[in-house]
């Protein structure tokens, strides 16, 4: 049923209310076109670009972040992971670059294994 949702109406609704939206390209798309969501009063967006890596917009910054070479096995839950990269640095330093850096480090852990998990095991302790 989510493709018949009122994506739009409901993120209007949301978005003022979130501090950090963490949606891929083709997510935001679907969800609201053509739409800014900062403009829609969210915080933060980080955008995740798959093998093109993510670009992080605030009202203060804007910068995008490459993708990191990796040897892919599989990408099922890279992008989740991405997500978990950047708020575990987040809430250590509350710098979104340095946030968006780890994501990316996070993502291509994941990549390396076959599944969601086995990947990011690797990174404990880094």
């Amino acid at each position: 049923h989510s493709g018949r949702a009122d994506w739009a109406g409901f993120l209007a609704t949301v978005l003022p209310e979130t501090d950090l939206f963490a949606p891929s390209e083709d997510e935001l798309r679907f969800a609201l076109g053509e739409a800014d969501p900062l403009a829609l009063g969210c915080g933060a967006l980080f955008l995740k670009r798959g093998a093109r890596g993510a670009t992080y917009r605030s009202r203060e910054t804007t910068f995008d972040v490459p993708a990191l070479p990796a040897e892919i096995v599989g990408t099922t839950g890279a992008g989740d992971a991405a997500i978990a990269g950047f708020l575990s640095e987040w809430i250590r330093s509350a710098d979104p670059r340095a946030s968006a850096e780890r994501a990316m480090r996070v993502a291509a852990a994941a990549c390396s294994a076959e599944d969601a998990t086995s990947g990011i095991a690797r990174l404990q302790g880094r």
